[in-house]
């Protein structure tokens, strides 16, 4: 550890713009005046804008402040985007939703001048850019709805935090205030119930629900709300200095306990219970409406006391106290939030913790602020007098105001860096939540403390602050410069880190699946609410500590909704969405990693939910241009790509669409059963699990889930051999011939083809011809009350490779062939003879059945698939083309 600290101190002193502390700086006690001279800690300040040679590059402030850097490097700015490309841009960055072809015709129809301020106004007003810009907000408080850790227990309410969010930044909520409601919103002088709501952000952090030390994982929790608050609004890694003074920052260890005296009256985390009493929930309803319940539960009781004395009979007196005892206990009928509450008015004293220890308390400290902000902080009162409630400290209040202060230096910087980050890709401080000497200093100061005070100047509307910055000419930029410019630039400046161009930005992997959704016209814009549950296969459920607990089943109409509100676990992710870098939930994210790794495209070409989709999209051509192959084509590029496909594009499409149909009709029609579910599932997630959930087969099959034994805390584990199955809903069978071709696919536990089969339940009674390739043999078994096995034999079974198999019933004789030879044959002494269904039963991977036929009953039987190849061979052509579509760069970046 000491010597991993020296290097990274050596380091950051060799790092332009950062200096580390010196030993003699970390003291413990305030902030020197050389520590407020750092570019972070000094007041936002407006400086003269510099002079340009070529001023008709310039629009603005920011233009001007970007271009004389350039000029100073010997470079221009890119030219402008195309109107196009502008116009895609804008849609993405502002609702992270793609234009309409019909849209997009309209705007570059459109020659009136201010065409493009007209159409940044329409997308600020639009209810779909607080849900875009809500959702940045969301990953830096660390959002979830579940507390993480082996449970994993759902939040209840939290959505209302989330919802509370996209709502504020629709509304163009000054920053402000957004900041001071979130703080100490219970604390403000008027009530407000988003008020109420926003305090949520003081619970979303990870909870473990079963500590080994209760009073350090109080710590821990506190620990939590510091470093979400600091690096939050503040831009800093105040919890580093939980343990001792923080190695980069002037942030003593005192001044950290004096940091979280302000909410260390806060009640800590606990399961839900929605009572008035509740540390982690509140009703959402005003004082008066609160007094006015009390007033009226506490009349009644009035009443049915003197009722009671009143009262003839002893069986009247019990009625009456027990009705008087429901009501004592009764609750407000009003909604509940996820919530901030206190102790009490009376604020315990917070002592330091000797490195951390939460039993080791060492000196006691009042509320501070960081010092290091100069007189901001050391001017400014502590005193939460004022504030104070019968039920509430007012520390938090007074924190809240000191934070949202126009005069704080950090606030104003560090909103103003995210809203750039978010339009340029990085932001003006590559760190953004890290504006201490461990982070990387502004490329352009002057032009993030523009910013900051435009900002300010604009009442802290974060709305008008990005519409002067779209409005710049440097927004307004071409991702890749022409000519000379653009070996100039890519020498001189190859990471943009002086913003000589527009940045090609791939999109978030909400902005993938919104645009997914868009394109193939099913995406649904509802707003608000608990969010929905996408489905997720055998495999990610598996990987839950409880497999399948809390995720619950949504309706598909709802699981067409924008990924924003997908139900948030922090133990199961939606494997698409992490494939493209989605969000870490445990610690506040500033910046999301992009990075570019096989999965991806595995996701974008095999997901169930891609496969889905293309075909959605695929419909939609379908219906908008006809069966004309070239008018499918140029409808398909308009709807995804918003342009007309080249010559060369539509020649490799129509090529590709006319080898796929030929591909498809080419193939034999087959039934495929495959299963979903892993081998073990809690109890509450398996009884909601439909039965495609289980196991997927094709027209005219149902599904049984098997046999599932409850070994443990309510987990369920299937129990192979009776595991998931399909019956078949045609011809009853009895005494016959099976024939069929039997492809087991790579990977498969065991396939069975079931006869003489009646559903009992989720399971069936019958015989099974059971195939298990690993272990190398053919089974023979009785289902019924009890498995018996009636014979097994050695057979040599290749997945991969068809194998055909012939399955004979006459009595109680039953026997099997495979490739034409006899493998098994057996007489069962209890037979079933009764006529039943015919199923196929499949664990671990795919079975596969070709040219199925039956004889039974004197009769010949064919069992085919609904949809034969060359029906849907040319849809199934377009449906891939489609896909290939989602799978373009150009669909998934922005210029």
């Amino acid at each position: 550890m000491v010597l991993a600290a020296a290097i990274l101190l050596t380091l950051l002193v060799a790092t332009p713009g950062a200096t580390a502390l010196a030993d003699g700086d970390r003291t413990g006690g305030p902030a020197i005046d050389g520590d407020r001279d750092f570019w972070a800690f000094r007041p936002v300040r407006s400086l003269p804008l510099p002079a340009v040679r070529r001023p008709e590059l310039v629009a603005g402030a920011i233009d001007a402040l970007i271009v004389a850097r350039l000029a100073e490097r010997g470079l221009e700015p890119a030219p402008p985007a195309d109107r196009r490309e502008l116009a895609r841009r804008l849609h993405f960055d502002l609702t992270g939703l793609p234009p309409t072809p019909e849209e997009l015709d309209d705007f570059l129809a459109d020659p009136a001048p201010d065409a493009v301020d007209r159409l940044i106004d329409r997308l600020l007003a639009s209810p779909q850019y607080g849900v875009r810009w809500g959702r940045h907000w969301l990953d830096v408080v660390r959002f979830a709805q579940t507390n993480g850790y082996e449970r994993d227990d759902e939040k209840p309410f939290a959505w209302r935090y989330r919802d509370y969010v996209i709502d504020g930044f629709n509304e163009d909520r000054p920053y402000d205030r957004f900041v001071r409601e979130q703080l100490a919103g219970d604390e403000l002088d008027e009530y407000s119930r988003d008020a109420i709501i926003a305090t949520g952000f003081y619970r979303l952090g990870v909870w473990d629900d079963e500590p080994d030390d209760g009073l350090t994982a109080e710590y821990d929790g506190l620990d939590d709300i510091a470093r979400a608050i600091g690096t939050t609004f503040l831009g800093l890694t105040v919890g580093c200095a939980r343990c001792h003074d923080h190695m980069f920052d002037p942030i003593p260890q005192t001044e950290y306990y004096g940091f979280l005296s302000f909410f260390h009256n806060l009640r800590p985390y606990d399961k839900p219970r929605y009572t008035l009493d509740s540390p982690t929930y509140a009703p959402l309803a005003s004082p008066a409406e609160l007094g006015a319940w009390r007033a009226d539960r506490d009349r009644s009781i009035g009443e049915l006391e003197a009722r009671r004395e009143a009262a003839g009979s002893d069986d009247e007196k019990k009625k009456l106290a027990a009705e008087i005892d429901r009501l004592r206990k009764s609750q407000p009928p009003f909604e509940w939030a996820l919530a901030a509450t206190e102790r009490g008015s009376e604020a315990s004293p917070v002592h330091v913790l000797l490195r951390g220890n939460a039993r080791d308390r060492g000196a006691e400290v009042a509320p501070s602020f960081l010092t290091a902000l100069g007189q901001h902080a050391t001017d400014r009162s502590t005193d939460a007098g004022p504030f104070a409630t019968r039920s509430s400290s007012g520390r938090r209040r007074v924190l809240a105001e000191w934070i949202a202060s126009s005069e704080n230096p950090l606030t104003p910087r560090v909103m103003a860096n995210r809203v750039w980050q978010h339009l340029f890709g990085r932001g003006v401080v590559p760190t953004p939540n890290d504006f201490g000497r461990a982070g990387v200093p502004p490329t352009h100061p002057e032009l993030l403390d523009h910013l900051a005070a435009e900002l300010v100047r604009g009442g802290m509307s974060v709305k008008l602050l990005m519409r002067r910055i779209l409005m710049s000419n440097a927004y307004r930029m071409a991702s890749t410069p022409t000519g000379a410019a653009r070996a100039r630039a890519e020498s001189v400046d190859p990471g943009n880190d002086l913003f000589s161009r527009q940045n090609i930005r791939r999109l978030e992997a909400e902005a993938i699946r919104d645009a997914v959704l868009a394109v193939g016209g099913a995406l649904d814009l509802r707003l608000g609410g608990r969010g929905f549950f996408p489905r997720l296969s055998g495999e990610v459920v598996a990987g839950a500590s409880r497999p399948g607990r809390g995720w619950g089943r949504s309706s598909a109409a709802d699981r067409s909704r924008r990924s924003a509100y997908i139900f948030v676990k922090r133990t199961m992710r939606v494997p698409l969405m992490e494939a493209f870098d989605y969000v870490n939930t445990d610690q506040p994210l500033g910046a999301r990693p992009v990075t570019t790794v096989a999965p991806q495209a595995l996701m974008l070409l095999n997901s169930e939910f891609m496969q889905e989709q293309a075909a959605r999209f695929a419909g939609r051509v379908l219906r908008e241009a006809g069966v004309d192959r070239e008018a499918q084509v140029d409808r398909a590029w308009k709807l995804a790509l918003g342009r007309e496909p080249s010559p060369r594009e539509l020649r490799i499409a129509l090529d590709s669409m006319q080898r796929h149909e030929a591909a498809v009709r080419s193939r034999e029609p087959r039934l495929d059963f495959e299963p979903r579910a892993p081998s073990a599932l809690e109890n509450d997630y398996m009884n909601r699990l439909p039965p495609d959930g289980f196991l997927s087969c094709p027209e005219g099959w149902t599904v049984g889930r098997g046999r599932w034994v409850d070994r443990t805390e309510g987990i369920s584990w299937v129990e192979p051999a009776r595991g998931p199955h399909a019956l078949w809903q045609g011809e009853p069978f009895a005494d016959g011939v099976i024939e069929t071709r039997l492809l087991l696919h790579r990977g498969i536990d065991r396939a069975g083809l079931i006869v003489r089969a009646q559903p009992r339940g989720t399971e069936h009674t019958g015989y099974q011809a059971s195939f298990e390739p690993e272990r190398g043999t053919v089974a023979i078994e009785r289902h019924g009350d009890d498995l018996v096995e009636l014979g097994r034999a050695p057979c040599v079974l290749r997945p991969g490779e068809w194998h055909r198999v012939v399955v004979e019933c006459a009595g109680p004789r039953i026997a099997v062939r495979v490739d034409g030879e006899q493998i098994l044959e057996v007489i069962d002494p209890e037979p079933i003879t009764t006529p039943g269904r015919v199923g196929v039963r499949a664990w671990r991977a795919p079975v596969s059945l070709a040219g199925v036929r039956l004889e039974t009953g004197g009769k010949a039987v064919a069992i085919r698939p609904a949809v034969v190849p060359a029906e849907i061979a040319p849809r199934e052509a377009l449906r891939a083309l489609c896909l290939v579509i989602f799978n373009l760069n150009e669909f998934i970046h922005v210029d």
